[in-house]
């Protein structure tokens, strides 16, 4: 029996375009400019999602995410093929760190949310989400901003 849950289907939704990015980011730091408007950009649809639709977002946001995490994973074993390996490990602590920090400023701020404020809790899932996701975008753009370096 065909129930129609095809009805109930999320939106689709996009990834981010790590071409796009990268040619943004490129496009950035030729004109001196550090990417993180690069990151805001590959957002944006998610971003635009409507607030009434927290758990859409949280699913978005993620899959941005992955998408950064997997780009910022291709970048290290590019240039762990081309770097001598001491320099090469400097890299992946510096990316690691930067991911690291940058997540637990994500939980520190969801933890104020949950303590201090009236937010449902789809709207603190949403703006964690979001975080981590820039965490990801930004840790990806300081490494191709290192990587110009290591040519």
């Amino acid at each position: 029996m065909f129930c129609g849950s095809l009805a109930f289907a999320p939106p689709a939704l996009a990834d981010v375009d790590i071409q796009a990015a990268d040619a943004c980011l490129a496009a950035a730091f030729d004109a001196g400019g550090q990417g993180g408007d690069c990151v805001e950009s590959a957002h944006a649809e998610c971003s635009a999602l409507p607030e009434e639709a927290p758990a859409v977002a949280v699913l978005c946001f993620t899959d941005g995410q992955r998408v950064w995490d997997t780009a910022t994973a291709a970048t290290m074993k590019s240039l762990a093929t081309r770097l001598p390996e001491d320099v090469a490990a400097i890299t992946g602590i510096e990316v690691k760190y930067d991911i690291l920090s940058g997540l637990l400023q994500c939980d520190r701020l969801e933890e104020l949310a949950i303590a201090v404020s009236d937010l449902p809790s789809g709207t603190i899932a949403r703006e964690k989400a979001r975080c981590a996701a820039t965490v990801a975008g930004l840790a990806y753009t300081r490494l191709r901003w290192r990587a110009q370096g290591l040519k």
